[in-house]
Protein backbone atom coordinates (compact mmCIF):
# COMPACT_ATOMS: atom_id res chain seq x y z
CA UNK A 1 0.00 0.00 0.00
CA UNK A 2 3.02 2.40 0.51
CA UNK A 3 3.81 4.52 -2.22
CA UNK A 4 6.84 3.12 -2.91
CA UNK A 5 9.34 2.67 -5.86
CA UNK A 6 9.96 -0.56 -4.86
CA UNK A 7 6.68 -1.49 -4.57
CA UNK A 8 5.34 -0.70 -1.61
CA UNK A 9 6.02 -1.47 2.13
CA UNK A 10 3.65 -4.11 2.23
CA UNK A 11 6.79 -6.93 1.14
CA UNK A 12 5.61 -10.04 -0.20
CA UNK A 13 2.00 -9.78 -0.45
CA UNK A 14 1.29 -8.69 3.06
CA UNK A 15 -1.06 -10.44 5.60
CA UNK A 16 -4.36 -11.71 4.96
CA UNK A 17 -7.51 -10.37 6.39
CA UNK A 18 -8.53 -11.66 9.69
CA UNK A 19 -11.57 -13.86 10.87
CA UNK A 20 -12.26 -12.14 14.11
CA UNK A 21 -9.84 -10.62 16.33
CA UNK A 22 -10.42 -10.13 20.34
CA UNK A 23 -12.74 -7.23 19.94
CA UNK A 24 -14.92 -8.52 16.84
CA UNK A 25 -17.62 -7.26 18.25
CA UNK A 26 -17.20 -3.74 18.53
CA UNK A 27 -20.26 -2.25 16.89
CA UNK A 28 -19.02 0.14 14.07
CA UNK A 29 -20.89 2.83 15.49
CA UNK A 30 -19.00 2.88 18.39
CA UNK A 31 -15.80 2.19 16.38
CA UNK A 32 -16.64 5.97 14.61
CA UNK A 33 -16.80 7.36 18.42
CA UNK A 34 -13.47 7.04 18.87
CA UNK A 35 -11.45 10.41 18.12
CA UNK A 36 -8.17 8.78 17.17
CA UNK A 37 -9.90 7.23 13.87
CA UNK A 38 -10.61 10.19 12.36
CA UNK A 39 -6.82 11.21 13.53
CA UNK A 40 -5.32 8.94 12.36
CA UNK A 41 -6.85 9.22 8.73
CA UNK A 42 -6.71 12.87 8.68
CA UNK A 43 -3.22 12.74 9.77
CA UNK A 44 -2.28 9.79 6.53
CA UNK A 45 -4.19 12.58 4.36
CA UNK A 46 -2.31 15.22 5.26
CA UNK A 47 1.08 14.04 5.16
CA UNK A 48 0.57 11.18 2.27
CA UNK A 49 2.88 12.64 -0.53
CA UNK A 50 5.66 13.59 2.17
CA UNK A 51 5.34 10.47 4.12
CA UNK A 52 4.84 7.92 1.39
CA UNK A 53 1.50 6.91 3.28
CA UNK A 54 -1.37 4.65 2.10
CA UNK A 55 -3.77 6.45 -0.11
CA UNK A 56 -7.03 5.55 1.46
CA UNK A 57 -10.61 7.28 2.61
CA UNK A 58 -11.86 7.59 6.27
CA UNK A 59 -14.52 4.25 5.58
CA UNK A 60 -11.91 1.96 4.30
CA UNK A 61 -10.28 2.78 7.01
CA UNK A 62 -12.99 1.70 9.73
CA UNK A 63 -13.75 -1.34 7.39
CA UNK A 64 -10.25 -2.46 7.80
CA UNK A 65 -10.45 -2.36 11.99
CA UNK A 66 -13.90 -3.24 12.38
CA UNK A 67 -13.07 -6.51 10.12
CA UNK A 68 -9.97 -7.05 11.25
CA UNK A 69 -7.98 -6.62 8.03
CA UNK A 70 -4.72 -7.49 9.26
CA UNK A 71 -3.34 -6.81 5.58
CA UNK A 72 -4.79 -3.10 5.76
CA UNK A 73 -3.11 -2.44 9.28
CA UNK A 74 -0.33 -4.37 8.68
CA UNK A 75 0.89 -2.30 6.07
CA UNK A 76 0.28 0.90 7.58
CA UNK A 77 1.77 0.37 10.25
CA UNK A 78 4.87 -0.67 8.15
CA UNK A 79 4.88 2.48 6.64
CA UNK A 80 4.55 4.51 9.49
CA UNK A 81 7.62 2.45 11.14
CA UNK A 82 9.68 3.51 8.09
CA UNK A 83 9.39 6.69 8.86
CA UNK A 84 9.95 6.60 12.24
CA UNK A 85 13.49 4.51 12.13
CA UNK A 86 14.45 5.36 8.39
CA UNK A 87 14.81 2.05 7.40
CA UNK A 88 13.07 1.21 3.72
CA UNK A 89 13.34 -2.59 4.69
CA UNK A 90 10.84 -2.63 7.09
CA UNK A 91 7.76 -4.27 5.87
CA UNK A 92 4.27 -5.94 6.61
CA UNK A 93 6.32 -9.19 8.00
CA UNK A 94 9.03 -7.86 10.09
CA UNK A 95 7.40 -4.82 11.55
CA UNK A 96 7.33 -6.89 14.88
CA UNK A 97 9.78 -6.16 15.86
CA UNK A 98 10.23 -2.59 15.50
CA UNK A 99 6.83 -1.83 16.70
CA UNK A 100 8.05 -4.12 20.42
CA UNK A 101 11.14 -1.58 20.34
CA UNK A 102 9.40 2.12 19.83
CA UNK A 103 6.38 0.89 22.15
CA UNK A 104 8.59 -0.22 24.92
CA UNK A 105 11.25 2.93 24.12
CA UNK A 106 8.38 5.78 23.33
CA UNK A 107 5.22 4.44 25.23
CA UNK A 108 6.36 2.70 28.30
CA UNK A 109 9.62 4.63 28.96
CA UNK A 110 9.00 8.04 27.91
CA UNK A 111 5.53 8.64 28.40
CA UNK A 112 5.41 6.59 31.57
CA UNK A 113 2.09 3.69 30.07
CA UNK A 114 2.28 -0.03 30.79
CA UNK A 115 3.25 -1.69 27.83
CA UNK A 116 0.06 -3.05 26.19
CA UNK A 117 2.46 -5.97 23.99
CA UNK A 118 4.82 -7.15 26.84
CA UNK A 119 2.26 -10.10 27.51
CA UNK A 120 0.14 -10.17 24.10
CA UNK A 121 1.26 -9.48 20.33
CA UNK A 122 -0.44 -6.39 18.17
CA UNK A 123 -3.39 -8.57 16.81
CA UNK A 124 -3.92 -10.33 20.18
CA UNK A 125 -4.89 -6.70 21.52
CA UNK A 126 -8.03 -5.35 21.85
CA UNK A 127 -9.08 -3.11 18.91
CA UNK A 128 -9.21 -0.05 21.37
CA UNK A 129 -5.77 -0.60 22.34
CA UNK A 130 -4.33 -1.22 18.44
CA UNK A 131 -6.28 2.07 17.54
CA UNK A 132 -4.50 4.33 20.39
CA UNK A 133 -1.41 2.37 19.19
CA UNK A 134 -1.86 3.69 15.49
CA UNK A 135 -2.64 6.69 16.62
CA UNK A 136 0.66 7.12 18.87
CA UNK A 137 2.85 5.73 15.96
CA UNK A 138 1.36 8.96 13.45
CA UNK A 139 2.70 11.36 16.36
CA UNK A 140 6.14 9.36 16.64
CA UNK A 141 6.38 9.71 12.60
CA UNK A 142 6.52 13.46 13.34
CA UNK A 143 9.92 13.29 15.60
CA UNK A 144 11.72 11.46 12.73
CA UNK A 145 14.48 13.01 11.19
CA UNK A 146 13.68 13.60 7.93
CA UNK A 147 9.98 15.81 9.14
CA UNK A 148 12.31 18.86 8.45
CA UNK A 149 13.62 18.81 5.16
CA UNK A 150 10.14 16.74 4.09
CA UNK A 151 8.03 19.62 5.73
CA UNK A 152 9.90 22.20 5.22
CA UNK A 153 7.63 23.88 1.71
CA UNK A 154 4.22 23.63 3.75
CA UNK A 155 2.77 26.78 5.08
CA UNK A 156 1.97 26.01 8.38
CA UNK A 157 -0.84 28.42 8.20
CA UNK A 158 -2.17 26.41 4.93
CA UNK A 159 -2.44 23.29 7.50
CA UNK A 160 -5.13 25.24 9.69
CA UNK A 161 -9.06 24.16 9.87
CA UNK A 162 -11.58 26.18 10.37
CA UNK A 163 -14.99 26.15 11.60
CA UNK A 164 -17.71 26.28 8.61
CA UNK A 165 -20.29 27.78 10.42
CA UNK A 166 -21.88 28.16 14.05
CA UNK A 167 -25.74 26.89 14.90
CA UNK A 168 -28.30 29.54 16.93
CA UNK A 169 -26.92 26.82 19.94
CA UNK A 170 -23.21 27.30 19.47
CA UNK A 171 -22.18 24.33 17.98
CA UNK A 172 -19.39 24.39 15.37
CA UNK A 173 -19.34 22.67 12.56
CA UNK A 174 -16.00 21.13 10.88
CA UNK A 175 -15.43 19.32 7.66
CA UNK A 176 -11.50 17.91 7.22
CA UNK A 177 -11.61 16.02 4.04
CA UNK A 178 -13.54 13.68 2.66
CA UNK A 179 -17.47 13.20 3.10
CA UNK A 180 -17.55 13.55 6.47
CA UNK A 181 -18.55 16.79 8.54
CA UNK A 182 -18.17 16.73 12.70
CA UNK A 183 -20.87 18.87 14.88
CA UNK A 184 -18.73 20.03 17.92
CA UNK A 185 -21.62 20.66 20.52
CA UNK A 186 -20.54 23.32 23.25
CA UNK A 187 -19.86 21.47 26.37
CA UNK A 188 -21.21 23.16 30.05
CA UNK A 189 -19.04 23.93 32.48
CA UNK A 190 -15.85 22.38 30.81
CA UNK A 191 -12.52 24.35 30.12
CA UNK A 192 -11.81 24.31 25.85
CA UNK A 193 -10.48 21.25 24.93
CA UNK A 194 -11.82 19.19 28.02
CA UNK A 195 -13.99 16.01 27.03
CA UNK A 196 -17.03 15.23 28.33
CA UNK A 197 -17.42 12.24 30.25
CA UNK A 198 -19.17 10.40 27.06
CA UNK A 199 -16.69 10.99 25.06
CA UNK A 200 -13.27 9.60 26.56
CA UNK A 201 -10.08 8.72 24.81
CA UNK A 202 -8.27 6.37 26.22
CA UNK A 203 -6.39 8.32 29.16
CA UNK A 204 -3.77 8.92 27.36
CA UNK A 205 -1.02 11.06 29.71
CA UNK A 206 2.03 11.99 29.69
CA UNK A 207 4.77 11.67 32.26
CA UNK A 208 8.60 12.46 32.75
CA UNK A 209 10.93 10.68 30.98
CA UNK A 210 12.68 7.45 33.10
CA UNK A 211 16.08 8.56 33.84
CA UNK A 212 19.08 6.20 33.01
CA UNK A 213 17.56 4.21 30.06
CA UNK A 214 20.66 2.70 28.44
CA UNK A 215 21.12 -0.15 26.28
CA UNK A 216 20.93 1.34 22.57
CA UNK A 217 18.73 -1.25 20.55
CA UNK A 218 19.27 -1.73 16.80
CA UNK A 219 16.88 0.41 14.62
CA UNK A 220 16.11 3.08 17.45
CA UNK A 221 14.08 5.88 16.19
CA UNK A 222 16.57 9.17 15.86
CA UNK A 223 16.46 11.52 18.38
CA UNK A 224 15.88 15.12 16.34
CA UNK A 225 18.76 17.27 15.56
CA UNK A 226 19.08 20.07 18.01
CA UNK A 227 18.60 22.44 15.15
CA UNK A 228 16.19 26.03 16.40
CA UNK A 229 14.92 26.41 13.03
CA UNK A 230 13.94 22.52 12.85
CA UNK A 231 12.02 22.78 15.85
CA UNK A 232 10.08 25.53 15.36
CA UNK A 233 8.66 23.69 12.32
CA UNK A 234 7.98 20.59 14.05
CA UNK A 235 6.12 22.32 17.38
CA UNK A 236 3.93 24.21 14.39
CA UNK A 237 2.94 20.81 12.81
CA UNK A 238 2.15 19.08 15.91
CA UNK A 239 0.07 22.32 17.25
CA UNK A 240 -1.95 22.35 14.39
CA UNK A 241 -2.42 18.28 14.91
CA UNK A 242 -3.59 18.84 18.25
CA UNK A 243 -5.72 21.75 17.11
CA UNK A 244 -7.39 19.28 15.05
CA UNK A 245 -7.22 16.20 17.41
CA UNK A 246 -8.84 18.77 20.04
CA UNK A 247 -11.87 19.35 17.49
CA UNK A 248 -12.81 16.34 17.02
CA UNK A 249 -12.19 15.20 19.90
CA UNK A 250 -14.75 18.00 21.19
CA UNK A 251 -17.30 17.10 18.06
CA UNK A 252 -19.53 14.13 16.88
CA UNK A 253 -19.74 12.86 13.51
CA UNK A 254 -22.69 14.22 10.79
CA UNK A 255 -23.58 11.43 8.71
CA UNK A 256 -24.62 12.11 5.28
CA UNK A 257 -28.19 12.52 5.31
CA UNK A 258 -28.59 13.57 9.12
CA UNK A 259 -29.54 17.41 9.84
Amino acid sequence: MCPEEDGGCGGGGGGVAGTGGPEAAVALDELRSWWEVPAIAHFCSLFRTAFRLPDFEIEELEAALHRDDVEFISDLIACLLQGCYQRRDITSQTFHSYLEDIINYRWELEEGKPNPLRESTFQELPLRTRVEILHRLCDYRLDADDVFDLLKGLDADSLRVEPLGEDSSGALYWYFYGTRMYKEDPVQGKPNGELAPDRGCGGQTNTSNVPGKTGKRRGRPPKRKKLLEENMLREKAEENLLIRETQIRNGKEILPGQG
